[in-house]
């Protein structure tokens, strides 16, 4: 139970130092033409004049629109989903190596993820890349349980597919990760007994 209790301590840390490597250097103006279309989108959503241009990206954008309903900020609001979700990556990516390696290579895999300067550079932008790598990286964590685990194989299968249409949602360019979809469902269907239980 300390070991675990410890775990969690020092990922809380870990994501609150991420969050707040993002939060502190959040763009203050909105960069390109992208950034700019989703500011218009915010307020007349239209994807036939480029309001955001195809394919809409209509998940980011209603996050974005959440966080404008208390700002009143374009910059921020464009901004601040991808500097909090690109903090909080850092969980699933955590889990994800620890289940797929160990957690020596976890804690690496999320400190190197810390100061990646894509990375940071990505979530500090009026850009959807930083929201739809969080739901991305989430998705591939519970696929990987729904293929590993022995347990709750079902709602780990469910979780990840729904994560993962919120993802594409965000960036429709993500979908080659749908190959990792398929990959999970071809392993499920190979199992012993053919079925998946709740447990």
């Amino acid at each position: 139970m300390s070991s675990r209790y410890n775990r969690i301590r020092k990922l809380s840390l870990f994501v609150a130092i991420s969050m707040a490597s993002r939060l502190l250097f959040m763009a203050n103006n909105l960069e390109g033409f992208d950034s700019i279309d989703f500011a218009l989108g915010l307020h007349d959503y239209d994807i036939n004049t480029h309001q955001p241009h195809f394919p809409g990206y209509p998940v980011y954008l209603f996050f974005s629109w959440l966080v404008y309903v208390f700002t009143q900020n374009d910059t921020i609001s464009l901004t601040l989903p991808g500097a909090v979700l690109g903090g909080v990556a850092r969980v699933p990516i955590f889990y994800l190596a620890k289940r797929m390696f160990s957690e020596r290579v976890a804690l690496l895999a999320s400190m190197i993820y810390l100061v990646n300067p894509l990375c940071w550079l990505q979530a500090e932008k009026a850009l959807s890349d930083a929201t739809g790598f969080f739901f991305i990286i989430l998705s591939a964590q519970l696929l990987l349980y729904a293929c590993t685990s022995k347990r709750h194989v079902l709602i780990y299968l469910i979780s990840g597919s729904v994560i993962l249409g919120i993802g594409l949602g965000v960036r429709l360019s993500y979908f080659p990760f749908l190959s990792m979809w398929l990959f999970t469902v071809r392993e499920l269907s190979k199992s012993n007994d053919g079925n998946i239980k709740i447990e």
